[in-house]
């Protein structure tokens, strides 16, 4: 089989296109395409060009295999993966408490930014009658949930 692919450059500030032809061999049985030296052929030898269809043939056992092999390993891994996904987080209780604290703690300094920069209007404009200004209630912390 040969792909013919597009491939878009740039030249004196226009845009021109050349085509490039790819070679690879396509199972009728599974539909799996496979291609050796990346579909390039060997222009400089006649016969490994002439190989080249045998060679991406040839490449096929040893990937299966490969690929097979990587596969039987996840499939094992799947129960015990579905196990850690059912098993509930043991810290829930700790880290309920921490997000309380945390938003306390966001209060606190709120309102302490508050107060500080109500006083220093307070020496900046002496005369002024300073209104107390509402406390923000952070529902939200921010830590991720």
């Amino acid at each position: 089989m040969i792909r013919r692919q597009k491939e878009t450059y740039e030249n004196n500030s226009m845009f021109e296109y050349r085509y490039q032809n790819t070679f690879y061999a396509e199972s009728n049985a599974t539909g799996i395409k496979y291609t050796w030296n990346q579909g390039h052929l060997n222009t400089d030898n006649p016969k490994l060009a002439a190989r080249h269809f045998l060679n991406c043939i040839d490449r096929v056992d040893g990937l299966r295999d490969k690929y097979e092999k990587n596969l039987k390993e996840l499939e094992r891994n799947i129960p015990m993966l579905e196990q850690l996904v059912v098993k509930p987080f043991e810290k829930e209780a700790e880290l309920a408490q921490l997000k309380k604290e945390v938003a306390n703690l966001e209060r606190e300094i709120t309102i302490k930014i508050q107060k500080t920069q109500l006083s220093s209007e307070g020496y900046r404009s002496s005369k002024e009658e300073v209104k107390e200004t509402p406390v923000i209630k952070i529902e939200k912390s921010l830590l991720p949930k």
